[in-house]
């Protein structure tokens, strides 16, 4: 009994033998892993030498070399100081620009486009709602590179005319003084309804009064023959809505003070402008006559549109800027709290906006009565230079276009678009017609998808969370912005990041509409230089990149409007 016992103590004090170590799991996981790692890495350095071989044979050692060399690629829509001259790496760097620039525009149209289709699937106007899923089922299941080539080749070189066209066209236009006055008081007619009893009425009140002014204008102004028939038809009918106001029932008064309101304010607008003809202010009590000028032109060559410059006074007036939107933000958070301790309601968007504004004002009458040079040299004809006076010279329009920032009193100058006498481009910027289709194929795409997932996410939402809004009295305006969407969004901004990644990654399709994306530059790159190995190396960093930005954004927002939880 005592041997037993001592063979088996020895049994167990024994070293374990090597095959011990197999029927463990845990050492055969771990050796299984070391086998796999040597075998991919075995393949991978096949592959690579293998490769780099066959390159070394044909001189086409990746290297990055290349980029400082002149690339000689010319690229259309680039920026000023780029030519075909440039190297490689130039225009490589061009590439990633227009490739921001689509993607940044893109994202931000793509998203309000896609939240105000969303809500107007849930409309409960049938033609709306029926409009918006129509949209969305079309453009969803339509493949990407379809909707490039529609819009490319179908909008903007068919459908746009060949020679520039501007809206409006040039010229002096004349406003009548009625439009001002109907247009100013029908938005207080709309303000003050509010706050009476019958809004509706006092609203359509305004209308009516509108159409009727509007269509008797012409025969109290162009018509002299039935200029005293008019005008007694029209006391008459004042007369009538004035006993309607005092006799009536209380909800039919609301439509005689809006037609009221209407009638007589425009009528003594009239006379306000008859005044300031007498005395000098205006020239014509009749009408304001503007200078218009074309603002964008349109055609296959693209769009033109307006040059915003600064000028030298710019930074004194983006001080006071600055100054009303810091005062903007400590009202904003003031009056917030007020709101939150008080409960009182509080408009501080209002206070918010008007800071700013007002700042704006005040900077830009300030930055504009700056010291100005008392002469400014002008080049005459025959190249001799001759001091003009600055007030002279600015009214004259002698001043060159390169040198508006240094003399010009705006702070900003928004400088129309000239073209020469082939129709071209000599002041404003230009959006190209490729860029132009590539963007607006992202933007209506991708909003497609995104109007689904605003509206499963609206669904979201526990009903009752909309009754109790309208219980405590909010409007659907307030329920919509206060409850419904900040919660939507805990639903709303997962999906919504996979999106954004996916028009990121759909912007290389811009080759498609020959549009100079990095995905295009890179490969036209490639074909020159036959370094294939480090420009797709270049393009998977740029793109890697561009949707780590993205995601690393969409999850600091994510986490933002998710409930903080123990």
């Amino acid at each position: 009994m005592a041997a037993q016992t001592h063979q088996d103590s020895t049994l167990r004090g024994a070293r374990p033998s090597i095959f011990s170590y197999f029927r463990d799991i845990r050492v055969i996981q771990v050796v299984l892993q070391i086998v796999f790692i040597i075998l991919l890495v075995s393949i991978l350095s096949f592959v690579f030498i293998n490769v780099y071989n066959s390159l070394a044979d044909r001189n086409l050692v990746p290297t990055f070399r290349f980029l400082t060399t002149r690339g000689g690629i010319p690229i259309s829509d680039s920026p000023a100081w780029y030519t075909p001259d440039e190297s490689y790496g130039e225009a490589f760097f061009v590439g990633v620009i227009n490739t921001i620039r689509a993607v940044s525009v893109g994202l931000v149209g793509a998203t309000v486009i896609g939240i105000l289709v969303g809500i107007l699937l849930l409309s409960n106007n049938w033609l709306i709602r029926n409009i918006s899923r129509i949209y969305v089922e079309i453009l969803r299941n339509t493949p990407l590179l379809v909707q490039l080539y529609f819009w490319y080749f179908v909008v903007f070189l068919e459908a746009l005319p060949k020679d520039p066209t501007g809206l409006p066209a040039p010229g002096v236009t004349s406003i009548s003084w009625s439009v001002p006055i109907m247009f100013l008081l029908i938005v207080a007619i709309t303000l003050l309804a509010r706050r009476t009893n019958f809004p509706t009425r006092m609203t359509v009140g305004g209308l009516l009064g509108l159409i009727v002014m509007a269509a008797v204008r012409p025969a109290l102004l162009d018509n002299p023959t039935t200029e005293g028939i008019v005008t007694i038809g029209m006391l008459l009918l004042i007369g009538i809505f004035l006993l309607i106001s005092f006799f009536a029932p209380k909800d039919w008064r609301g439509l005689a003070t809006g037609f009221l309101a209407m009638t007589v304010g425009t009528i003594l607008g009239a006379g306000l402008f008859q005044l300031f003809e007498y005395f000098g202010v205006v020239a014509d009590g009749q009408a304001l006559n503007l200078s218009v000028y074309p603002v964008f032109y349109y055609s296959v060559k693209g769009i033109f549109a307006p040059e915003i410059i600064p000028t030298a006074v710019f930074g004194t007036w983006a001080v006071f800027v600055a100054i009303g939107v810091a005062l903007a933000i400590v009202l904003w958070m003031l009056a917030g709290h007020v709101t939150e301790t008080t409960g009182k309601p509080v408009p501080r968007g209002t206070y918010a906006i008007l800071s700013i504004v007002i700042f704006s004002v005040i900077g830009w009458g300030i930055a504009g009565a700056q010291a100005r040079p008392t002469t400014i040299p002008i080049e005459g004809d025959e190249g001799t230079v001759e001091l003009v006076p600055y007030d002279e010279a600015l009214e004259s329009g002698d001043i060159l276009f390169e040198d508006w920032p240094l003399y010009r009193t705006e702070p900003v100058i928004i400088a129309t678009p000239e073209l020469n006498r082939f129709n071209n481009l000599e002041i404003g910027f230009v959006l190209q017609p490729q860029y132009s289709a590539l963007v607006l194929g992202l933007i209506v795409y991708t909003s497609a998808f995104i109007a689904e997932i605003v509206r499963a996410g609206i669904q979201a939402v526990p009903y009752g969370q909309i009754e109790a809004a309208r219980a405590l009295g909010l409007s659907t305006s307030d329920t919509l912005l206060r409850v419904i969407l900040p919660q939507a969004l805990r639903v709303i901004i997962p999906p919504l990041g996979n999106q954004y990644l996916n028009l990121s990654k759909n912007s290389s399709l811009a080759a498609a509409v020959a549009f100079a994306d990095t995905y295009q530059v890179g490969t036209t790159m490639m074909n020159q230089s036959g370094q294939s190995i480090t420009g797709f190396t270049m393009l998977l960093i740029v793109y890697l990149t561009l949707s780590l930005l993205i995601s690393v954004v969409m999850n600091i927002v994510n986490g933002r409007f998710q409930i903080v939880t123990r």
